[in-house]
């Protein structure tokens, strides 16, 4: 039987870098991935993400699948994390059967995993393009508005690194692009995403 599940938002896999007492994974449900995510680097958002931001705990975004709070949980009873995830497993599991197989009205795809080694300019472009992937079918306006209100924290703070300025602003130019091109199309909305 497949998830019936046609809430949007977005189930995310976390890897811990190194392992917290037993647990490597962190496995949540958001409507607002990059929202979350930030809050999760800031500590905040889920006991464990905040018990290892304290230990000093660095992680990656391994995985997502789209879907709402039934996928996650049907994705957790999978009791399977490192299985399910490219930075434990070669050849990951697939979500493709069960209640956690994919849902009736599939979401845009969302793109891949950032690689650990990626650049801070390709880690930026990645982040650029999650972002609308994540968004499709939103106006421009939307776009700026979001866009506006994730940032504003990070312009707001002084002193950054050189490696946060050029991930923030290859994230910039990928998503402000994006808005100008719709924009000048005289397009309200980008149906399915972006390209």
């Amino acid at each position: 039987m497949h998830s019936t599940d046609p809430a949007p938002g977005t189930v995310y896999l976390i890897h811990f870098d190194v392992a917290y007492k037993h647990a490597r994974h962190y496995l949540g449900w958001t409507l607002d991935l990059l929202a979350r995510l930030q809050a999760h680097r800031d500590g905040r958002g889920a006991r464990l993400m905040e018990v290892i931001t304290k230990a000093g705990i660095t992680w990656q975004l391994a995985r997502t699948w789209p879907g709402g709070r039934d996928r996650e949980r049907a994705i957790k009873n999978r009791h399977e994390a490192p299985r399910l995830c490219p930075f434990c497993t070669p050849d990951p599991y697939p979500v493709t059967a069960g209640r956690s197989a994919a849902i009736r009205t599939p979401l845009p795809p969302v793109p891949l995993p950032i690689p650990a080694q990626a650049s801070p300019h390709e880690r930026g472009l990645r982040t650029g393009e999650l972002f609308l992937a994540q968004r499709a079918g939103w106006t421009a306006a939307q776009l700026t508005a979001a866009y506006e209100y994730i940032t504003g924290p990070y312009r707001q703070i002084p002193g950054h690194t050189p490696a946060q300025h050029e991930e923030f602003r290859a994230f910039t130019q990928t998503v402000t692009s994006w808005i100008a091109q719709l924009t000048a199309a005289g397009s309200t909305a980008f149906p399915g995403g972006h390209q």
